[in-house]
């Protein structure tokens, strides 16, 4: 047994060091007391056995253990975080050293130390306006490329015209990225120094538990706005089936910073959101439950949504998934969107907001050109397909299986009718 002493507040862990002015691989623990002293001690052996217990009682926070391999860390890691770990239940933890690679503290980033209490940063709702349903990037070896979704989120909310990404969506083929790299991803947006008011990851599980644990994982990398699919493998749930999943996943995550977006896609999901169940939950929880994406492609859901339950004026945020609903849907109470199709041409979008005519603009018919082009194509693969242009690397043409990349016609024709719309674009100015 390890014994972490003088009440630590936060603890790290790396597996390297130097000797004799040489690099070496070690395993190390560090501690953080709450009079902000870092304390160092070795640890020989290949597995440190941790009494979460001890580590829960006296507010330790596991923090930047990147590459890790178990669950049961980042589970524990957000119980400590919210202070709702139950030792009754778990009270130890194993995991290999050599799992951890490169970790490094992130509680002197996540809290100021030093007094008896801890206070959190601020954590924000997710701004209004243009989202892009971020796509993904996958290695060879069919796993997420994480740095450049990094990345290439950066350039979609500065350069790409966005407000905001929401990663890990339909778009970002997220039922198809595994749950230890959903879990993980967080940190790394965390790493990049994201506003939490600017991402809203997708945390959406048939299995309540699973849809708990990315949603922990979000929150204890400081995002607390996210995107959540109904449970969507047994067709036809009832409204009380419905109501009991999403109130169990706000009340298992237990935190009121918590800003949960319902995620209505009826034709992927096959399991639509009533509105009446939007309402319910909306009245028994909150500004805990902040909106809804309604993928429907149905305007006159979006606003249903958006009058059930006040839309904006009362705090709750309808987000259309068109981008050629955004005047009609904010006139009508909605937030913005939030959209495959921005990947690409999200700077449409923000030109058509500027514009002094608004939804008589040219620039706004050119929004609307834009997403008709879209949605001739796999909207997926058509967004990967013009990153690869853009930047000049054709690995982001690759998908998870059972989705495709383009054909060559295709291709040709996208490429054809981009070319079409540029020359418009530059027609309008």
């Amino acid at each position: 047994m390890t014994d972490l002493t003088d009440r630590p507040v936060a603890a790290s862990f790396d597996c390297t060091g130097r000797r004799g002015g040489r690099r070496v691989r070690r395993s190390s623990v560090h501690m953080t007391t709450r009079r902000g002293q870092v304390r160092h001690s070795a640890i020989s052996k290949k597995c440190a056995e941790f009494d979460l217990g001890h580590l829960a009682v006296n507010n330790i926070y596991l923090y930047g253990i990147q590459d890790e391999g178990r669950l049961a860390t980042y589970r524990a890691r957000a119980f400590m975080t919210g202070k709702r770990f139950d030792a009754t239940k778990v009270r130890r933890h194993n995991f290999p050293m050599r799992q951890m690679p490169n970790s490094f503290c992130h509680a002197r980033q996540q809290f100021r130390l030093g007094g008896r209490r801890m206070e959190r940063r601020d954590m924000s709702k997710a701004q209004r306006g243009i989202y892009a349903a971020a796509v993904s990037p996958f290695r060879e070896d069919g796993t997420l490329h994480v740095q450049k979704l990094v990345s290439y989120c950066q350039h979609l909310i500065t350069a790409g015209g966005c407000d905001g990404v929401a990663p890990t969506g339909t778009t970002g083929e997220g039922n198809s990225i595994s749950h230890r790299e959903r879990m993980a991803l967080p940190g790394a947006f965390a790493d990049a120094g994201f506003d939490p008011s600017h991402v809203i990851f997708g945390t959406g599980s048939c299995a309540t538990q699973d849809a708990v644990d990315l949603t922990s994982a979000a929150m204890s990398a400081g995002f607390v706005n996210v995107l959540a699919l109904p449970p969507f493998y047994y067709k036809d749930p009832s409204d009380e089936g419905l109501y009991a999943y999403f109130s169990r996943l706000v009340e298992k995550v237990g935190d009121d910073r918590l800003r949960v977006y319902l995620y209505h896609f009826p034709q992927m999901s096959m399991t639509p959101i009533p509105v009446d169940v939007v309402v319910r939950l909306k009245q028994a929880f909150g500004p805990v439950v902040a909106g809804l994406k309604d993928s429907s492609g149905d305007l006159s859901q979006s606003l249903a949504f958006a009058e059930a339950t006040g839309g904006v004026d009362a705090g709750f945020d309808v987000y259309p998934s068109s981008e050629a609903f955004l005047f009609d849907g904010q006139a009508g109470g909605c937030a913005g969107i939030i959209s495959g199709s921005t990947n690409a041409f999200g700077t449409y979008s923000r030109a058509a907001m500027a514009a002094a005519e608004g939804p008589d603009s040219d620039a706004f018919a050119l929004v609307k050109a834009a997403r008709a082009v879209a949605s001739k194509y796999p909207l997926m693969a058509a967004m990967k397909q013009m990153e690869a242009w853009r930047s000049g690397d054709d690995s982001w043409t690759r998908m998870a299986p059972p989705l495709v990349p383009l054909n060559a016609g295709q291709m040709a024709r996208l490429k054809a009718d981009v070319a079409d719309l540029r020359a418009l674009a530059r027609a309008g100015q």
